[in-house]
């Protein structure tokens, strides 16, 4: 998706970002995981912030207990959304905009991320080991381009961690089935970096057991 159809669909006020210096935005796995990990990452912080709703009784009247329930949850979700520092904000100013002005782009890519994130993250036919740390690997650079100005001490190692990290929390909030016992063993980080993402922070290189030479 060009800038110009991104900005298409943001609501007023709200600026495109720029390309991630740490990535290359040319580069093929960015041009096509950006825009999604950026909409999964907006689906996840509705999912760790927000409680879920109570639960519906499968039978029988509602009762004052139930209201009272109901409205002690949207209470505490209104003080959520309402708090700057969740950053939940701008998340439903857009989502409220589109459903008002019909930007159906939006709220269709939204749903794409969703049905991703819940069903198809399991498939390895469709979603290779590569193709997933790829994925993880964008958002923990949009997380640190967000977090910190300093680039100088990032380096190619804390990137791959924090990506480790999001993939575990994704196996812990993805609804897709069997993803919490899939693996992935089968990553070429090195290259993936460098040619897939254009990322050019190198990994140190690895060490010999002790004992063994060269």
């Amino acid at each position: 998706m060009r800038k110009t159809q991104r900005k298409a669909l943001l609501p007023r006020g709200i600026k495109v970002r720029e390309p991630n210096p740490i990535y290359k935005p040319g580069a093929k796995l960015v041009k096509e995981l950006r825009d999604l990990a950026w909409n999964i990452r907006r689906v996840r912080r509705f999912r760790t912030l927000l409680s879920d709703p109570p639960k519906e009784q499968a039978d029988g009247p509602i009762t004052v207990q139930d209201i009272m329930h109901e409205e002690e949850h949207q209470a505490k979700w209104l003080e959520i959304i309402n708090d700057p520092s969740a950053g939940l904000q701008s998340d439903v100013i857009i989502l409220l905009e589109a459903i008002k002005t019909g930007n159906t782009g939006l709220l269709q890519s939204l749903l794409d991320a969703i049905k991703i994130y819940d069903l198809e993250l399991s498939d390895p036919e469709q979603w290779s080991d590569n193709k997933i740390a790829a994925l993880h690997v964008i958002m923990a650079c949009d997380l640190f381009e967000e977090e910190c100005s300093n680039k100088k001490g990032l380096t190619a190692v804390l990137i791959r961690k924090r990506a480790i990290e999001l993939w575990e929390e994704t196996r812990r909030l993805s609804k897709a089935p069997n993803l919490k016992v899939r693996e992935l063993p089968n990553v070429n980080w090195s290259r993936l970096f460098l040619h897939d993402l254009g990322i050019k922070l190198r990994f140190p290189p690895s060490r010999l057991p002790q004992g063994k030479k060269q």
